[in-house]
């Protein structure tokens, strides 16, 4: 049966960056819609993006706006909530936050929160719902495939990790999509229809300072990230996944199907063209920006690759990172033609998109602000021997775990210091720094002392600090040492790094669990960073290094 323009639409996650956009596009189009948000504070957020995206005070009174949790509020406060709606269109999600310890952690609440809404909307006599999935639950562990072979709906991610081991969000997309397609088709989900769309990386123009969290890519870039990774992913704009979710609830073909949306350069989307789109490389996208906007807001545009190496020890601590490792290096593709066949749908260029968040990024003022400060906050310290160890300073908000050494001696004092250091990192408020770019730091580097005396170790900690804050502008990090110290000098450099409370300048880039036998090598990785060499003194052994969390 054909939609009427007056018709109740629902859609979860009203205040999200794909939530209000979908919403606009609804509104314009005479529906009448129906959206949850997670909390009381986020009514206002969703209303304020919808003025800055150009609806009016009369359509927004008219938006129905309910608080509702997919985890915490019940399946009758659902029920009601998609009572005389005709589709819901399901696009609130979680993401990896690191946090998640296992599986479980993020699998559980999403998979759960989905299936209270699919349950809801058949219980309430919803004829439809429009899934947002995303290409994370196609094109993930296929190992060497490439661009030759894009990827398309008959797709999915490969769990057995046969040929490629999975981060927790694809494997948890995979499983999520895999559950509602089972609930449709189980008796208890029989007579709703569902169409599920999956995205690529979702840019275009933001509503507010609450940007998406794909949109930190244009901010980092902006920003004066020193270097690209080798990677490219799957990108389409915002307001042409809104409009193929419309379409998906409107055409009966859709009922049943998936639909993979994503778009690619002006020719890889031409009518005439097979709709097979290359994923764009992150060099790709630095070129954009820099070739359309003007020369001052691409000043710190990076020019340079970063080393794989630098990618796979960052996805050891930011789950954003984690996901793109098993792809670093590759060329891959994906086809639209399907969605374009069936539903007219017909996406903008990626240089569109990626122009408009960064235009809407600067707009807002979120793209470019930096904060380059030491956070000597972030320490936790444990001294002691190994008869009677004892912690002398513990900090909450430290980042990882503390290990405590075997010590050669029993009367040999152990400092061990984790500190965490932040540079050259943009962020939407300063006072945030310390809860948002610590979590997405790059890892610590444990740093063993063996024979050296203190004073030669810590000069040499020092010493690759200063180094790179004078020749080279690099990444943001966080970073622990593990010192031998015996505790005989009170201004020894050990002593001085620990009470250092706060100190202008960046560190250095060390190393993913390299062990540091003697003071050069600190000094030595120092300069192959910069210099984007192999250190020749320093052997890397991830697997124990792993061992020792």
């Amino acid at each position: 049966m054909a939609y009427s323009k007056n018709e109740l639409v629902l859609v979860t996650g009203g205040s999200g960056f794909l939530g209000s956009h979908l919403i606009l596009q609804l509104l314009a189009k005479g529906y009448t819609v129906r959206t949850t948000v997670r909390t009381t504070a986020r009514i206002e957020e969703a209303k304020t993006k919808l003025t800055n995206g150009g609806a009016t005070e009369e359509q927004i009174a008219k938006v129905d706006i309910a608080v509702l949790d997919l985890v915490t509020n019940t399946d009758e406060e659902w029920i009601e909530t998609c009572s005389g709606v005709r589709c819901v269109m399901h696009t609130a999600g979680m993401i990896a936050t690191g946090r998640e310890k296992q599986l479980d952690d993020l699998l559980v609440p999403m998979r759960e929160g989905t299936l209270r809404v699919l349950r809801a909307a058949k219980t309430a006599g919803v004829s439809k719902v429009v899934f947002t999935s995303s290409i994370a639950s196609l094109a993930h562990g296929h190992g060497k495939r490439g661009k030759l072979d894009p990827f398309d709906e008959k797709d999915w991610t490969d769990l057995t990790e046969k040929k490629e081991k999975l981060h927790i969000y694809p494997r948890a997309k995979t499983l999520q999509e895999q559950a509602v397609w089972d609930f449709i088709q189980s008796s208890e989900g029989q007579g709703l229809e569902l169409a599920v769309i999956c995205p690529g990386a979702i840019y275009g123009p933001t509503l507010s300072k609450d940007y998406a969290s794909s949109l930190k890519l244009i901010g980092i870039l902006l920003g004066g990230m020193p270097g690209v990774p080798q990677y490219g992913t799957a990108m389409v704009d915002v307001r042409d996944v809104a409009d193929i979710h419309i379409k998906a609830m409107e055409s009966p073909k859709s009922n049943g199907q998936k639909y993979l949306a994503i778009s690619g350069r002006a020719r890889e989307i031409d009518p005439a063209s097979n709709g097979v789109c290359e994923f764009v490389s992150m060099v790709t996208a630095s070129d954009i920006l820099r070739k359309n906007l003007p020369a001052e807001k691409t000043a710190k545009l990076p020019t340079r690759t970063l080393p794989n190496f630098v990618m796979r020890a960052a996805g050891y601590f930011d789950p954003v990172v984690g996901v793109c490792l098993p792809d670093l290096g590759k060329e891959l593709a994906g086809s639209f033609a399907k969605a374009r066949n069936e539903l007219d749908w017909q996406p903008r260029p990626v240089d569109e998109a990626l122009l408009a968040s960064a235009d809407s990024l600067m707009e807002f003022g979120v793209a470019i602000r930096l904060f380059c400060r030491f956070s000597g906050g972030f320490i936790t310290i444990k001294v002691g021997t190994r008869e009677n160890p004892e912690d002398s300073e513990v900090h909450e908000e430290i980042e990882g775990k503390v290990r405590t050494i075997e010590l050669p001696e029993d009367d040999t004092k152990v400092l061990t210091v984790c500190v965490t250091w932040l540079y050259d990192w943009p962020v939407i408020d300063p006072d945030e720094a310390y809860t948002g770019p610590i979590r997405s730091a790059l890892p610590r580097c444990r740093v063993f002392g063996g024979n050296v005396r203190h004073e030669t170790f810590c000069d040499a900690v020092m010493k690759a600090m200063v180094q790179g804050y004078q020749n080279y502008q690099l990444l943001p990090t966080s970073g622990a040492a593990t010192i031998l110290y015996d505790g005989t000098l009170s201004d020894s450099p050990a002593h001085r790094l620990v009470m250092h409370a706060r100190l202008d300048g960046p560190a250095t880039w060390l190393a993913d669990g390299a062990y540091v036998h003697h003071s050069e090598c600190l000094l030595d990785l120092a300069r192959a960073f910069m210099s984007n060499r192999t250190p020749k003194n320093v052997p890397i052994k991830a697997d124990e290094f792993l061992k020792m969390e």
